[in-house]
């Protein structure tokens, strides 16, 4: 039984709800009147200050994709949620649990917040009486985190936030795990064991460390050609003997190769419905998913499952297979290894291709790569090799700053693990408070800038020796808590693969380096 406490105010209940669920860093931007929700926050809770509310958000979303509970933001003003809706559309989009609270005047102004953003969020709430918090609270993190996850937005009126009494905590509250039935894996068995050509394909989220080691163990036994879907390159170690590429890039191996299969497995979200004729595909389909209201709601399966990752790839260990398709999975790999071929190798100066691949030199393996949406992209998932789980953060939504947003947050979770942003000049050029703040809270972070315009940067390289130079030494520098910008200036054509940078770059710049060090 949970003892009722004595007498808090609504915004310490509230304090003590998140240290409940596992939170000790939030993302907010100061307002002027917040002290009800901000000084028993700031006891507790360690806040990161964004540069605007809408980067709040990309941060808290970012951090939700990285953590093990929802990212968790703090909007501190009625004022602010004109900015909201972006950071919750990437989060609704990408299924990643997130949390914002939004602190209002008024309950009648809270109606009219939730009215305006129901179409991009998963629940939403008012809580009108500071006894309810636990409830309410601990409701949050089960819709944020279970099924498909989803932003979850809970308003606090001021007078709660004030409002003193008696109650008791909430306790922890865990996302539900869904375990397939014995019908569905019978099911599943005999359909793989009568495909002559299937094709695996991972999307969506809650993929944890365990679930993934458990899906390559299961494509190396059986030799199952393994794709993922675009962005989602984490989901599977791309250097795994069973992988196959990365759907949704000009990959038109890959392409074909699902066209041809006459078994479809999508595991984990729902794809993109370019990919296969919608709503009834030409070949068999499997569609395992986490929200009983994804199934067929896209393509019409052949075979639906509800199930979530975790407890389907443990569900994968107790099934037996007699069929193998090591001649097809050999095709896809020869396919996909002739798609990374490195076609500048004879080239002493530095190419798109190049560099991506040197960062499978140059970063270690649980480096965090973020990015945005610029025309490096292609490069980063055609030749970098992504081999862990919450390496890689980024959105398919065009959506400028979130990859800065996301460095810090990911920073800020894993303070000791290199974290690498890419950005094109306009990204670089509107991101000065960004560094601003990543500097007051001491987050390293290593940030490459792929653009033509001359940016104020620590270290500028043409060369593949000066790259592997200025990477080593920014690397080292952001390990001190500074963030460092590396720049490599291109051409028009030079971001896309297999095209050169532009000569006359200087390796260092003095100047900056010196102003850095200081």
């Amino acid at each position: 039984m949970h003892e009722t406490r004595m007498p808090r105010t609504g915004g310490e209940i509230l304090v003590d709800q998140l240290l409940i669920q596992g939170i000790k860093q939030g993302f907010y931007v100061p307002s002027q009147n917040d002290d009800a929700l901000l000084m028993p926050l700031q006891a507790a809770i360690e806040l990161i200050t964004a540069w605007q509310t809408d980067a709040a958000l990309m941060m808290a979303e970012a951090y939700g994709k990285l953590a093990s509970h929802p990212g968790i933001a703090f909007v501190m003003s009625h004022d602010g949620m004109l900015d909201v809706i972006n950071g919750l559309h990437i989060a609704m989009q990408a299924a990643t649990p997130m949390i914002v609270f939004v602190k209002t005047r008024t309950h009648e102004q809270g109606l009219t917040v939730l009215n305006d953003i129901y179409p991009d969020v998963k629940w939403a709430a008012i809580i009108d009486e500071a006894r309810l918090m636990p409830a309410i609270i601990g409701r949050a993190f089960h819709q944020a985190s279970s099924g498909r996850c989803g932003p979850v937005v809970v308003m606090l009126p001021e007078n709660v936030l004030t409002e003193c009494t008696c109650i008791a905590d909430g306790i922890p509250i865990a996302p539900v795990t869904i375990a397939p039935s014995m019908n569905d894996l019978a099911q599943f068995e005999q359909m793989l064991n009568f495909a002559r050509n299937p094709i695996l394909i991972l999307c969506g989220s809650q993929w944890h460390e365990k679930a993934v080691a458990r899906i390559e163990q299961f494509a190396a036994r059986y030799a199952l050609s393994t794709a993922v879907e675009g962005h989602h390159s984490v989901l599977f170690d791309t250097t795994h003997e069973a992988f196959i590429g990365e759907v949704g890039l000009d990959h038109p191996a890959l392409m074909a190769r699902i066209d041809h299969a006459d078994l479809v497995i999508i595991c984990g979200g729902t794809l993109h419905d370019a990919w296969l004729n919608a709503p009834v595909p030409l070949q068999t389909l499997i569609h395992i998913h986490p929200d009983i209201n994804a199934l067929n709601a896209v393509y019409h399966a052949d075979l639906a499952i509800n199930a979530t990752p975790e407890a389907f790839t443990q569900a994968l260990l107790g099934i037996r297979l007699y069929n193998n398709w090591l001649d097809i999975l050999q095709k896809d790999r020869a396919d996909y290894a002739a798609w990374q071929c490195n076609r500048t190798e004879d080239r002493d100066d530095v190419s798109m291709d190049r560099l991506m691949q040197a960062f499978n030199t140059v970063l270690p393996d649980d480096a965090i790569i973020t990015h945005g949406q610029g025309a490096y992209v292609a490069a980063l998932h055609r030749f970098y090799h992504f081999k862990h789980p919450g390496t890689h953060v980024a959105t398919a939504l065009k959506t400028t700053g979130y990859g800065i947003a996301a460095a810090m947050a990911a920073k800020a979770l894993h303070p000791t693990r290199t974290v690498v942003c890419l950005m094109d000049d306009h990204e670089c050029s509107v991101s000065s408070e960004a560094l601003l703040s990543a500097q007051d809270h001491s987050l390293g972070i290593v940030i490459i800038v792929c653009g033509q315009m001359p940016v104020n940067a620590a270290y500028v390289c043409h060369t593949m020796d000066e790259f592997f130079a200025a990477s080593a030494a920014a690397i080292e520098r952001a390990a001190r808590g500074t963030p460092v910008i590396l720049h490599c200036l291109f051409t028009d054509d030079a971001r896309m693969p297999l095209h050169t940078l532009t000569d006359g770059c200087n390796l260092i710049q003095k100047e900056v380096m010196s102003s850095l060090s200081q």
